[in-house]
């Protein structure tokens, strides 16, 4: 097992050389043996006040600052640690059935049923984001309960929404303040929806025709796209989950990320084969054009919800969004709601050669697919965020933890990322940190 250190770091005694840590938020007094998750990344179920939707291949919702780009410390390095304390360890001949997989991550279980042992890294699947949304549900695991229940049927569709609820047979139920309107069987505390490219592909289009009206690309074509399967709601969509009150709703945080579909095979029209990587960069170009629209948007639908609160002592300015539609500049958060970007995560090719992290990314490790400019589509939605015009939605660049392992992927592929390896975890871990703790900083500072 592997755990993130910074560089500068030296474990202190025994537990931190295993990389064990008790979380204090958990009652002393609970006789369920805490699982290796809680005991690392500290994560608790009264914690789950703040509450998160996870939208798109890639994404979930959180609140930050767009004057500053969230990142974990740059020099880290990830360092070997001792197996997991597990109340079911293997025997002597290891791993040899898929439910050993549990003992092997010392994880005592998941709520989600969704493709449980490919998630676990144990079968042969389907969205990083998804992925993201197991991982939860097994550090949460036995608090919360998950929705669809994947083991009564053998047909679904990935734009069902996948919900996590409280389970009220936990442990720490009794304990826990809830909110006001919160109901515990229709309050989901994480939503995940599945949003391939972050607008709908009929908005893309118009958008583009707007654009780039005489484009040679446009020549003999009614849409940009392939015929390629899609899932995909509009900002609107999903906003509006986001700002849906209790008890159905009352979700305080966005999470989004969607690089991972801005392909020339998706965006069929963009394809060039006399141009680099068949025209990639005109696909990069496009969505650096398409955040900015989807940013305008996003941002004067929160500004909408906070506008009875926040218009007041506010030197709001005006500018012209694309299409002429004026939107409001403000230079620090106003919105009860945040958006959060995550920087998208490349693959790594001949990952199954792999079996420890490595000390340095190089970008020949990531030739395949559009997984060379991952880091122009992660630039690029950085600089449009960066520009001061959005301060509810945030870009957080977590993706270096994540680079460092190619090891740690599904046993099918090398993009998905295997739940209890550290990576994804990380990714709640230091998003729950970055909420709780500077956000407020960020907020009370007015920067």
């Amino acid at each position: 097992m592997w755990q993130l250190r910074r560089r500068s770091d030296a474990p202190t005694n025994r537990d931190e050389k295993l990389g064990l840590t008790t979380s204090s938020l958990l009652s002393s007094s609970t006789p369920r043996r805490l699982s290796w998750f809680r005991r690392t990344y500290r994560l608790a179920p009264c914690t789950l006040v703040t509450r998160v939707v996870l939208v798109v291949l890639v994404v979930a919702v959180v609140r930050l600052s767009s004057s500053r780009t969230g990142s974990p410390t740059p020099r880290t390095r990830w360092v070997q640690r001792g197996p997991p304390a597990s109340s079911a360890p293997l025997g002597a001949t290891g791993m040899r059935t898929e439910e050993d997989v549990y003992a092997m991550l010392g994880i005592e279980g998941c709520a989600s049923s969704r493709e449980v042992f490919w998630h676990l890294g144990a079968d042969p699947a389907d969205s990083v984001t998804e992925g993201h949304f197991f991982s939860i549900s097994c550090m949460l695991y036995p608090h919360v309960r998950a929705t669809p229940d994947y083991t009564k049927s053998k047909t679904f569709d990935r734009a069902w929404p996948q919900n996590l609820y409280l389970n009220p047979s936990s442990p720490l139920f009794s304990s826990l303040k809830l909110p006001k309107d919160f109901d515990v069987t229709t309050t989901p505390l994480v939503t995940f929806r599945r949003v391939d490219l972050l607008m709908r592909r009929a908005q893309l289009d118009e958008l583009y025709w707007q654009l780039h009206p005489t484009s040679k690309y446009l020549h003999n074509r009614t849409t940009l796209f392939s015929d390629e399967p899609h899932w995909n709601l509009s900002p609107a969509e999903y906003v509006d989950i986001l700002t849906t009150p209790r008890p159905a709703g009352g979700y305080s945080t966005l999470i989004v990320s969607s690089a991972g579909h801005w392909t020339t095979h998706n965006f069929e029209a963009l394809r060039d084969y006399a141009l680099f990587n068949e025209g990639i960069f005109n696909v990069v170009d496009f969505f650096r054009e398409a955040m900015r629209s989807w940013a305008d948007e996003v941002q004067a639908a929160l500004d909408r919800i906070a506008s009875p609160r926040s218009e007041e002592g506010t030197d709001a300015q005006r500018r012209l969004a694309p299409g002429g539609r004026p939107v409001s500049v403000r230079t620090k958060p106003r919105s009860a709601q945040q958006v959060l970007v995550r920087a998208y995560v490349p693959g790594h090719d001949g990952c199954h050669n792999k079996n420890e992290p490595v000390r340095r990314y190089k970008k020949d490790m990531a030739v395949s697919y559009n997984w060379p400019q991952i880091v122009d589509f992660n630039r690029a939605f950085s600089d449009v965020l960066s520009s001061g015009d959005y301060p509810d939605i945030h870009y957080l660049a977590i993706d270096n933890p994540a680079l460092l392992r190619p090891e740690t992927h599904v046993s099918t592929d090398c993009l998905h990322l295997m739940t209890g390896s550290g990576v994804v975890e990380g990714w709640t871990q230091y998003i729950w940190h970055y909420l709780t703790v500077e956000i407020p900083e960020l907020v009370r500072s007015g920067h």
